[in-house]
């Protein structure tokens, strides 16, 4: 029998560079500062508003056995306002990959790039429920052509 999920503390992202990663969560989606400590390379930040997890963003340690084995994730953030967004991270040069869409699931979805190249999901629901599980759907609307 699988363990009951009892909740989500926090999420861990290894980087390349955390000051870097600070500077982009906080500067364009208003992630707030919990901890920083850039000399032992760690940090951790919370959404200001609305409710989510904390994440806690490490300096990639290439001799670790672990950080280096293809690891891979995405972050999904809701805001309120997507194609505002989209114009401000397109401003800052940040790495759109997938110009906002409306997907299957009735959410309008669009991919960036952080500055450690973690694939950052940002959608806006305008209160709607998903219709459709993003599972599949997702996929096969991330890999749709798209225009830049």
């Amino acid at each position: 029998m699988a363990q009951q999920f009892s909740g989500m503390q926090f999420l861990t992202i290894y980087v390349p560079d955390v000051f870097k990663e600070l500077d982009f969560f906080d500067r364009l989606f208003g992630f707030q500062v919990v901890v920083s400590d850039l000399i032992e390379n760690y940090a951790i930040i919370k959404p200001t508003i609305g409710e989510g997890a904390i994440m806690r963003i490490v300096k990639h340690n290439t001799d670790h056995p672990f950080h280096n084995k293809g690891n891979s994730i995405e972050l999904n953030i809701e805001v309120e306002n997507l194609d505002q967004l989209i114009s401000v991270l397109h401003s800052e040069d940040v790495e759109i990959v997938r110009l906002p869409a409306l997907m299957p699931w009735g959410w309008r979805h669009a991919w960036v790039r952080d500055p450690a190249r973690n694939l950052i999901s940002v959608y806006q629901t305008d209160g709607k429920p998903m219709t459709v599980g993003p599972s599949r759907a997702s996929t096969m609307a991330f890999h749709a052509p798209t225009t830049k």
